[in-house]
């Protein structure tokens, strides 16, 4: 009997020591399967597009479009989109097909407390780096008590992974998730193109009450978050000793990583198990390439306080039976002028 309770406080002393790196991923559990995609015929053209840089009072929205099978929908033309505000039709200024490269900031939460999961906060960033097409570009930003660009915007993918090697170890235990968030998205929010972050991390902050605030900057800023829970396997393990203020620490963890992809218009991952990785990081990858790009001069441009709601249709002949078919449209509902700039 003394044996048993031994190994008890045993495992509950090493629940203790590991209880910061027993991460996000609950409602939304499990990893996503790489989405096929689908072309039109008819290759989009680049036409004389405005400069987003050039029209200062441009908003800017990435959209991805799917199937009602989930299949993302590539080579749309500009045609084939309409976009609305508060229901009223706008005309794009700018249009970038899916085919065009991207930007990727990569952010990597590299902190004491993810000590246990450190290989495979490594293998992930591995997967992403490898899996970008050689026109993409990419940066590394790690964060703990800060954030620090690492390596800054490249095509050198040699250069991206000899940094993510020398990952190695880190004392500081102080999470900054959302402060480091704002500054990645505001160090991109003049990267012209097609962007995105890929957000490794546990979904812990030291900062969780200004969440709504960043949010509504997300809204406008254009810049799509794809978080990938890290940890979630090590989490379930350990789940029968956890309390109760545990279990609503990690709760709050994964609805910070949800809010901030939802609200900038990417997605939230929550693989279970370190082998669903590689097809998690695929589908970040298939979404990253595969997003449209529209601008427009919004309307009342004065008013940066009012809520703004957006809806961008699609349609397209898949079939070719001589009838373009609506299509899912995924990206920001709503937005707020005021919500920009953001501030690092």
């Amino acid at each position: 009997m003394a044996g048993v309770h031994a190994m008890r406080s045993t495992i509950i002393m090493r629940c203790k020591m590991l209880l910061a790196a027993l991460l996000a991923g609950a409602l939304v559990a499990g990893a996503q399967d790489v989405p096929k995609t689908k072309g039109v015929e008819e290759t989009p053209p680049r036409g004389a597009a405005v400069s987003l840089t050039a029209d200062v009072s441009a908003v800017r929205f990435n959209a991805q479009v799917r199937d009602r099978k989930g299949n993302l929908i590539t080579g749309l033309p500009r045609e084939a989109f309409e976009v609305r505000e508060d229901g009223q039709p706008q005309d794009l200024i700018y249009f970038e097909a899916d085919s065009s490269p991207v930007s990727v900031a990569l952010l990597v939460e590299f902190s004491r407390p993810t000590a246990g999961i450190l290989q495979d906060m490594r293998d992930s960033a591995y997967l992403l780096v490898r899996e970008l097409a050689a026109e993409d570009n990419c940066a590394l930003v790690v964060f703990n008590n800060r954030p620090e660009v690492v390596v800054d915007f490249t095509r050198d993918r040699e250069e991206i992974l000899r940094a993510v090697a020398r990952m190695n170890y880190t004392f500081l235990s102080s999470i900054e998730l959302l402060d480091s968030v704002r500054f990645t998205v505001s160090r991109m929010s003049e990267v012209p193109g097609k962007r995105g972050i890929v957000l490794l991390a546990t979904g812990l902050s030291e900062s969780g009450g200004r969440l709504n605030e960043l949010s509504r900057q997300l809204q406008v800023m254009g810049v799509p978050i794809y978080a990938v829970s890290m940890g979630q396997h090590a989490r379930n393990l350990l789940d029968p000793v956890l309390s109760t203020s545990d279990h609503h620490l990690f709760f709050q963890a994964d609805h910070r990583l949800r809010t901030l992809a939802e609200n900038s218009g990417g997605a939230a991952f929550f693989p279970k198990h370190p082998s669903a990785f590689p097809d998690t990081i695929k589908t970040v990858c298939a979404y990253l390439k595969h997003q449209y790009l529209l601008a427009y001069t919004p309307p009342d441009p004065a008013d940066q306080k009012r809520k703004r709601k957006l809806a961008i249709s699609a349609r397209a002949d898949l079939d070719r039976d001589g009838t373009p078919e609506p299509l899912e449209v995924v990206h920001v509902r709503q937005y707020v002028l005021g919500g920009s700039p953001l501030k690092p």
